[in-house]
């Protein structure tokens, strides 16, 4: 079934990526990345790649959309901001 995530409601830092990455540039650096990914993100609702459209194979009544939001966060593995709770829509 085809499935389109509309907004993202909720979200968590990857701390693992944000210390790996603090590690090799500077932690000054990478926390002022962090800081306009959430500008970006958080306060202006700006997702890149908002609206997202896949094809799950799961039962979104019972699992929800959580195939579709590993789906959006693998086209952005590098994001220090991970999408978690989403609104969405079938399609």
């Amino acid at each position: 079934m085809k499935v389109r995530i509309t907004a993202i409601t909720s979200w968590f830092e990857d701390e693992c990526l944000v210390a790996g990455d603090a590690s090799h540039e500077g932690d000054s650096s990478v926390r002022q990345l962090l800081a306009e990914e959430y500008r970006k993100k958080v306060d202006e609702g700006q997702w890149p790649g908002i609206p997202f459209e896949c094809e799950v194979k799961g039962d979104l009544e019972s699992e929800g959309p959580g195939e579709a939001l590993e789906q959006y966060n693998a086209k952005h593995p590098y994001d220090y901001l991970v999408a978690d709770g989403c609104d969405w829509e079938e399609i």
